[in-house]
């Protein structure tokens, strides 16, 4: 690998340890005045779900920048693997950034924080369907409540507090709004096996990472995109961790 691009990557990867241990020092309660601490007031059952799933997207996140640091520090630079975990480490950035968003009315926030719970609770009814009605309720508490239960209860918890229930925003509208797309895209195609993301693609150049000169290039073994995607991942990471930060405060 190009020393430079190498150097690059490190940088990017290696600001892990910091971001992290930034989480980590989160306060566990919400500090008076805090946005956190709106959103309890306004609705204190489903008030922490915004919290919650953002406290969980950014684990995700910063979980796979761990990971691509793992795997750059043990000097063997995989072709493909890296795109997975860009795509992932955005997402979930993006994801927690869509959660606390600090512009918007504590209702709306509260909304999102439901919408998230309600994603949840269906991508488990999926799982739930695997299984007979006998096995699910198997050796489960009286308070256990199937995913499809669960969905009831929050839609009607949160019309008894006056919160809209609004739709769950996909990951692709998250990052077409980022100015991402263009990643995902490309990352999605390395996920699934694809071809045209590795010679097609080139043909338009990456915002912010290549130049028109990239028309002639191999994609997912280009040293300089591959540094690229790796700080725009950090860039991401890391503001979804400063504004966690503000949501405490």
């Amino acid at each position: 690998m190009d020393p430079g691009a190498y150097q690059l990557l490190r940088q990017a990867v290696d600001a892990w340890e910091e971001l992290d241990a930034r989480r980590t020092r989160l306060p566990g309660n919400p500090l008076p005045g805090s946005l956190w601490a709106a959103d309890l007031a306004r609705a204190p059952l489903p008030g922490p779900y915004a919290r919650i799933y953002a406290g969980t997207s950014i684990h995700s996140a910063l979980d796979h920048l761990m990971a691509w640091r793992q795997i750059v520090w043990s000097g063997l630079i995989p072709v493909l693997a890296h795109w997975v975990l860009a795509r992932t480490i955005v997402e979930c950035a993006e994801r927690t950034l869509w959660l606390i968003d600090p512009s918007i009315a504590t209702s709306d926030r509260v909304a999102r924080g439901i919408a998230a719970r309600l994603e949840d609770q269906e991508e488990r009814r999926k799982f739930e369907r695997l299984q007979t009605a006998e096995d699910l309720r198997a050796r489960r508490p009286e308070t256990f409540r199937t995913a499809e239960e669960r969905k009831v209860e929050i839609k009607a918890k949160a019309v008894a507090d006056g919160i809209p229930v609004i739709g769950y925003k996909d990951n692709t509208a998250l990052l077409r709004d980022a100015g991402l797309e263009w990643l995902y895209r490309l990352a999605s195609g390395y996920a699934h096996g694809f071809e045209w993301n590795s010679v097609g693609s080139t043909m338009v150049p990456v915002p912010g990472v290549s130049g028109p000169g990239m028309a002639g290039g191999i994609m997912s073994a280009n040293d300089d995109i591959l540094a690229g995607v790796a700080a725009i991942a950090e860039s991401r990471a890391r503001r979804a961790v400063e504004a966690l930060e503000r949501y405490h405060r």
